[in-house]
Order: structure tokens, then sequence, then C-alpha cells
């Protein structure tokens, strides 16, 4: 039996809404971790919540990284995301 698909909505209920963030940030981070383990890309995560405080993963330092990138001269090599982008993230499948 799969899972079932979630619709991706704001969480209404504070602590059904907590437990999804921890979560899923520690499936973020995860990720990530994996991700530069697999490739060998530097990666940088940065989280903040709803409290103002922040929770990161840099497989670098994280000042270093971020300092290249925005030191970085050519703009074709930057892609950047937004959430208006979620449905094309939807849709992609990657070929093996």
């Amino acid at each position: 039996m799969g899972r079932r698909k979630l619709s991706i909505e704001y969480i209404s209920d504070d602590k059904k809404r907590m437990n999804t963030f921890k979560k899923r940030q520690r499936g973020i981070f995860k990720k990530a971790m994996q991700l530069n383990i697999l490739t060998g890309h530097n990666i940088t995560v940065i989280i903040q919540n709803n409290k103002y405080s922040f929770s990161e993963y840099s497989s670098k330092k994280c000042e270093d990284l971020i300092g290249e990138y925005l030191t970085c001269d050519d703009s074709e090599s930057v892609q950047k995301f937004t959430n208006d982008d979620y449905e094309e993230f939807e849709k992609v499948e990657c070929d093996n």
C-alpha cells in the first residue's frame, strides 16, 4: 500500500504545524547531507521559523558559501526558485 498524496496547504492547528515543521526540517537536513555525500557539492540550508530563530546545515562553513554566492557575477550560474515554482516541481520527473 502506497502513501497517499497530501495537499500542500497551511496547517492551522498549532501542534500539528509545529510537529510537521520539525519532521520536515529534519528531512530537509537529511536530504541536504545525502546530496553532499553523493555528489560532493557544497550545500547550505538555512531555515527561519516564525519565532525568528534559525537552524542551519552546511557542508562547508556557511559564511564562506554564502559569501561566494553573494559575489557570484554570472547570473546564469545561479538558479533561483520561489513558491511560485512549486507546480513545476510537481511535474518534473528525473531521467535515470
